[in-house]
């Protein structure tokens, strides 16, 4: 590379995040720092004077798989019961019986109101075939 002339400077930007640093342009080929195009990727970048430069994708150990996962299945529980316990149907409201009337009563007015939607979906089904 040294020696070679530089043909230009570009932005670039991958999936929606611009790079803090520019590619250069030499011969028609595009170069750019490694650590900014890993870090933009999500890799982990190291650099070993030994061997130069070493790219290392994120660790995916099982183990943190498995606790991360249980960690959300427990928040997932927590949020569930939370509410759950805040919700209180008509029926639980006299001292945590069912007051069966109203159960049944609230019940039978869900249903005439599902009946009554459908018929009112099958009209609207009927006037639009219509021309």
């Amino acid at each position: 590379m040294i020696g070679k002339v530089v043909d230009g400077v570009v932005d670039v930007t991958v999936n929606g995040n611009k790079l803090n640093s520019q590619a250069i342009t030499i011969d028609g080929t595009s170069y750019l720092p490694v650590r900014d195009i890993g870090n933009v990727l999500g890799l982990k970048v190291d650099y070993d004077t030994a061997t130069g430069v070493i790219v290392n994708t994120p660790s995916t150990d099982k183990q943190d798989k498995i606790k991360e996962l249980g960690e959300k299945s427990r928040e997932i529980f927590e949020e569930r019961k939370k509410i759950n316990d805040t919700i209180i149907l008509p029926y639980e409201i006299d001292n945590g019986k069912p007051k069966d009337d109203d159960y049944y009563g609230a019940k039978k007015k869900i249903d005439e109101m599902t009946t009554e939607l459908n018929d009112i979906y099958n009209k609207l089904q009927e006037i639009s075939k219509q021309k």
